[in-house]
């Protein structure tokens, strides 16, 4: 599933997610290695990659589930299998 909207924070949580156009913010859950640091907050791959920052519009892949996350403070979550920000794309 592919997936496209602004990357948010949660306010007092250090969730990410993800606003689609016209549709809820969706928590992201990301794979092992990821980290988020920064003001703005930027994600990071394993290897320190800077992948896309708080604000930035994102391509994501990866799959839905429809569950709500309390820690997101949302109705659903996505884990992300792929990011795409701009003309680069990192999967793990």
């Amino acid at each position: 599933m592919i997936l496209e909207g602004v990357l948010a924070r949660v306010p007092g949580s250090p969730c990410l997610q993800i606003k689609p156009l016209g549709e809820p913010a969706i928590g992201l859950l990301w794979p092992q290695g990821y980290t988020a640091s920064g003001n703005p907050l930027h994600v990071y791959s394993p290897r320190g990659a800077d992948l896309a920052a708080e604000g930035d519009l994102v391509t994501l892949g990866g799959g839905r589930i429809s569950e709500p996350s309390a820690y997101c403070r949302t109705q659903s979550y996505f884990e992300v299998s792929e990011i795409t920000k701009g003309a680069g794309k990192y999967a793990p």
